[in-house]
């Protein structure tokens, strides 16, 4: 039987529009810049002296210089060559000296440097290959205050698979079993809601590691699981036991030769700092220990699922809305321009 979803290259990565988390929030300083670049789209992003956030294309459109090594003056940007000095928001630049009244009119008007949608939450800094006017809601938890939580976040872990290889993992009911020592309660629910795919079940802990037994111990044995794949390029994982709450975030980074997977850990804050800061660190700690079993399994993997609903439902199910969102391509910067 043919699977019901695309056949496509699925051992390549699809191109991604999503959220991507690119550094804590405490890495970014007033007046300085950052480099990220997403696949085919170089940009940097840099804190205002007014404290906002802001994401640009990396190359000035004058000339094409890297925007790297450039300087911050308010809320623009100034090009390191020709102290050329933009707005964020596409507004035009010039020459310090050039933009008031009387500058050549010869000089104006001026390349735009494109801006792309940033967000700054959950102590950490997102932007999307978007402009501000096209996207997509944000990665939340329903129901869930970001400043009602307490976060960690999880080293980086560079996988030689794509992405959707990854995200598929978190929809294989087959490999819970097999590879997490998991069983389930009940029947799972998914559904598509256009830009995620919602999953929600109920499981148990079979196994007899050491993480297995301190599962086990903290849940009660009983963990409901909501998982949320926004378009993507992150995966949002909320676990809730009899006595408490955990929040994961994966995002995922299509990179050469493979896929960066950044994790962020939350956990509500408490009355004791002291104690939110154990759980949080417990809580990455269990997260990682039940993810590094999938890394070692994805490592260099050639993803061609062949897979029917008969075998698992849940998984063509995501299969077929990886499929959608990869279906596109991500914007392109503005190459330089000649005046």
């Amino acid at each position: 039987m043919e699977p019901p979803f695309p056949e496509l290259d699925w051992h390549k990565p699809l191109p991604l529009h999503g959220w991507f988390l690119v550094a804590p929030s405490s890495q970014l300083k007033r007046g300085t810049v950052l480099t990220f670049d997403l696949p085919g789209l170089p940009l940097v992003v840099f804190r205002g002296e007014d404290g906002a956030v802001r994401a640009v294309q990396a190359y000035c459109p004058h000339m094409g210089t890297h925007l790297a090594h450039s300087s911050v003056h308010g809320s623009s940007l100034q090009c390191p060559l020709h102290h050329w000095r933009f707005e964020c928001g596409g507004s035009h630049g010039s020459p310090p000296g050039c933009a008031g009244p009387g500058a050549p009119a010869k000089l104006q008007p001026r390349p735009a440097l494109r801006s792309y949608a940033v967000r700054e939450a959950c102590d950490a800094i997102w932007v999307t290959p978007r402009q501000e006017a096209d996207a997509k809601p944000f990665p939340l938890f329903d129901g869930v205050s970001p400043e009602s939580l307490l976060y960690k976040q999880g080293t980086p872990v560079f996988l030689r698979c794509p992405w959707q290889a990854v995200v598929a993992n978190a929809f294989d009911l087959n490999h819970f079993q097999t590879v997490h020592a998991r069983a389930l309660h009940g029947t799972p629910s998914i559904d598509d809601q256009g830009h995620r795919l919602e999953f929600k079940y109920m499981s148990k802990v079979t196994g007899n590691e050491l993480a297995d037994r301190i599962m086990r111990k903290v849940s009660g044995n009983a963990i409901d699981v909501t998982i949320h794949c926004w378009e993507g390029s992150v995966l949002t994982v909320k676990t809730r036991t009899q006595r408490r709450e955990t929040f994961l975030w994966l995002s995922f980074l299509p990179a050469e030769g493979g896929t960066i997977v950044k994790p962020l850990y939350a956990v509500p804050r408490g009355s004791a700092p002291l104690l939110s800061r154990l759980r949080v660190q417990v809580a990455g700690w269990l997260f990682h220990a039940f993810l590094k079993k999938d890394i070692r399994i994805l490592e260099g993997m050639r993803f061609s699922p062949k897979v029917t609903p008969e075998e698992d439902p849940y998984l063509c199910k995501y299969l077929s809305f990886a499929a959608r969102q990869g279906s596109g391509s991500i914007p392109q910067p503005h190459s330089p321009q000649p005046l």
